[in-house]
């Protein structure tokens, strides 16, 4: 008989964060307490607390109504590990003197990877200019290629391409990118010299990294420093023809200034995050109001979200809980800092 308390949060007739496979993992691996989700109010979290003393707690999407708080915390001494589904924890967490007691986990370096395979996938779409070949192919009036501009197709096999930021999901590009033998640039203030000669990269100013590459890539955390570090000045340096993904924060570009560029047909973009994402309606995003030329594609959020993967996602997290729970020792899923304090 399983002897690990668990005490889950997340909705478990979702229709992907669960399936049979999962739920089995979890009724066969811990001893399950599922909360009640229609009561939200503090005295009955309190009470599950108390109730079941876990030793882990899963949280996740669709638990923005619990507060960790340092009352509650500190009222559970059971409670070891903290496994969250999902990137930022910020929504759920006011315990800033309690916290450090506990291991705290999340699936953002999972998000992570999904995250990096959508960007491979953007820079092949986009390089190769699927989509406008697409268009110009069910208009009737193309067949073949782009033979009188010739330097809007480009291969990934002998493109230069520049990253921003190396962070996890970075890195991740970079080992995704490596078989393609892509050049690869890179601008990170931050990155120690060793670790760039580890991985063969060039850590260049953002100025030159605008300027040589094919198709540059934002993967930079969204700071006040970093708010619109791609504006209109540093979009002129960019080549004609060349491309701008952001799977990362909206905030990192000045929306208005590239939708001009996109709306002249100089730049294509692949975007899935917005400047003003859940503060207005996303129809009134200017790049959004540009899905219709094929050098603008854009999407719904969903770089690191695989329906598909989701279940898979919750049974990876209860699997690195159990490991840290039995023996301790770093884990690959332990939650960053930022996590705590960046939406």
């Amino acid at each position: 008989m399983p002897t690990t308390r668990l005490l889950n949060f997340l909705d478990t007739t979702h229709p992907t964060l669960f399936n049979d496979r999962t739920r089995a993992f979890l009724e066969s691996q811990f001893e399950v307490t599922h909360f009640d989700r229609a009561d939200w109010s503090p005295q009955t979290i309190q009470k599950y607390f108390c109730e079941v003393q876990p030793q882990v707690i899963l949280t996740g999407w669709g638990c923005q109504q619990l507060q960790l708080t340092d009352a509650l915390i500190s009222s559970v001494p059971s409670l070891q590990i903290w496994a969250h589904v999902g990137s930022s924890l910020k929504a759920i967490f006011d315990a800033p003197n309690t916290i450090e007691r506990l291991r705290v986990l999340n699936t953002a370096p999972v998000i992570g990877r999904y995250v990096a395979e959508s960007t491979v996938g953007h820079l092949i779409y986009g390089l190769r200019c699927f989509r406008l070949l697409n268009g110009m192919l069910q208009e009737g009036n193309h067949w073949g290629h782009l033979d009188k501009t010739p330097e809007c197709e480009k291969s990934l096999y002998h493109a230069t391409v520049g990253l921003v930021g190396l962070g996890k999901v970075g890195r991740e590009v970079v080992r995704l990118l490596q078989p393609f033998g892509a050049k690869l640039l890179v601008h990170d203030p931050y990155l120690a010299p060793e670790m760039a000669r580890e991985m063969g990269l060039q850590n260049v100013s953002l100025k030159v990294l605008l300027e040589e590459s094919d198709a540059i890539s934002l993967h930079a955390a969204a700071t006040e420093e970093t708010h619109h570090l791609i504006d209109a000045k540093s979009l002129q340096l960019m080549r004609t023809g060349s491309g701008i993904i952001n799977t990362a924060r909206g905030a990192l570009i000045d929306t208005a200034a590239l939708a001009q560029e996109i709306a002249a047909g100089r730049l294509w973009c692949a975007i899935d995050t917005y400047e003003e994402e859940r503060k207005r309606p996303i129809t009134e995003d200017p790049l959004v109001a540009l899905a219709h030329l094929p050098h603008c594609f854009v999407t719904p959020h969903v770089a690191g979200i695989v329906p598909s993967a989701r279940a898979f996602m919750v049974e990876e997290l209860l699997q690195e809980a159990q490991k840290v729970l039995l023996h301790g020792g770093a884990s690959p899923l332990t939650a960053s800092r930022d996590a705590f304090y960046m939406g």
